[in-house]
């Protein structure tokens, strides 16, 4: 039946965006754990489902959910009678055609699900709110999701052996990945006002993309969608395809020039680790550096020969600002003080220096290089027309 919802009066003032809660990203290479230590409700395999139009009494339908996100969401709600955080937004007229990018396009969903990009955001708002770390945490899915078979929401898939799925989380590149129950927790928002209609795959890429701009970083405008939905997934296929920690600049644009970028956007897609830092266990701390005091830093605070428990507990912050998305990874990096392989390469690799000390101190620069290198990688290896399917929900295939 089509979905005839008519959004309901607000009863409190309109909503204002809260402070920009700042994220921690590890590398986009995949280190077996790269952000400071969460509680463990945090991580989940399958998503609660949950509808964001409520009622006071409706709240109970979050109890799948994180104990912090649920009460973010009831300090939402307030004292209001009832609320929808879904808007209904008029669809303006335009002039211009849509731009098509490999069976994607803008406006994939301009007649079959309008609002999508408002309730994403909406969604997304109380889940930014009670975790800090959900933007780094969302940002890391998608590029371990578009590394393993293209940006297809494999990754979301629990194992199955009946269809002989074995879920890409079981890898050890994998540890660490969270926040997969708050796609299926948007999905199902979604759901509410079109069913049937939007991937997992596109919430994946259009939650990282709010993830971005909600830790400072730029907003990444009309991202083309239209991606569907992998029925298969497979552990050994993350083990094979997601990068060691240790990734060296020549694999990276490698890696990265595969999925059509070039040598400035692949330097600009590595300062996704602006955000955050590392643990011991992923950064190596047996060779030079060229900051001799940052070396004796490592070599103090991560003693090689560390029992693994040490050293994997042990967090080191990539920059000054390691909660904010912005250019201080590359003046760090330059300097000498890069905390991966990748980071200490890039600033002397003649490919890739320049680029390096040009984003040092011009952040547009980067941010248009991010932007631009951000689209390619979410659009590599898609799924689109009668390939794949939609699915109802996100840790599951519809058969």
């Amino acid at each position: 039946m089509a979905n005839s919802k008519s959004p309901l009066p607000m009863k409190r003032p309109p909503f204002r965006p809260l402070p920009a809660a700042r994220a921690l990203v590890g590398p986009v290479v995949g280190c077996r754990a790269n952000l400071p230590p969460a509680p463990p409700s945090v991580t989940h395999r399958k998503p609660a489902l949950l509808s964001l139009s409520f009622t006071p009494s409706s709240t109970s339908a979050a109890a799948g959910l994180p104990a912090t996100i649920r009460l973010a969401l009831r300090c939402w709600l307030g004292s209001c009678t009832c609320i929808s955080l879904l808007l209904v937004v008029a669809v303006c007229a335009c002039t211009a055609a849509a731009t098509v990018h490999g069976g994607l396009s803008d406006d994939h969903y301009a007649e079959s699900c309008p609002q999508l990009e408002h309730v994403v955001r909406r969604s997304l708002a109380p889940v930014f709110a009670a975790d800090h770390t959900s933007p780094a945490a969302l940002l890391r899915l998608l590029f371990h999701d578009c590394q393993v078979q293209g940006c297809d929401g494999s990754i979301l898939l629990n194992s199955d052996d009946r269809r002989s799925i074995t879920s890409e989380l079981d890898s050890g590149k994998n540890l660490g990945i969270r926040h997969v129950g708050t796609i299926g927790y948007v999905k199902a928002a979604v759901e509410e006002w079109c069913p049937g209609r939007v991937s997992c795959a596109d919430i994946v890429v259009l939650a990282a993309r709010e993830a971005v701009a909600h830790a400072g970083g730029p907003h990444i405008p009309r991202v083309p969608l239209g991606r569907r939905d992998s029925t298969t997934a497979s552990r050994h296929a993350a083990d094979e395809q997601l990068p060691s920690c240790f990734l060296g600049i020549d694999d990276a644009l490698d890696m990265f020039t595969r999925k059509g970028m070039s040598v400035e956007e692949t330097v600009a897609i590595i300062g996704s680790h602006t955000l955050g830092g590392g643990h011991c266990i992923n950064i190596g701390t047996n060779w030079k550096r060229v900051d001799k005091g940052f070396e004796a830093m490592l070599q103090l605070r991560c003693p090689h020969g560390a029992p693994p428990p040490v050293a994997e507990a042990v967090y080191i912050p990539g920059d000054l600002t390691p909660e904010w998305f912005d250019s201080h990874y590359y003046g760090n990096a330059a300097a000498g003080r890069g905390l991966f392989t990748v980071d200490a390469e890039a600033p002397t690799d003649a490919r890739t220096a320049a680029h390096v000390r040009r984003f040092a101190v011009d952040k547009e620069g980067f941010f248009g290089a991010f932007s631009s290198a951000f689209l390619k990688l979410a659009g590599f290896g898609v799924l689109t027309g009668e390939e794949g399917e939609i699915r109802k929900q996100c840790h599951v295939v519809n058969y």
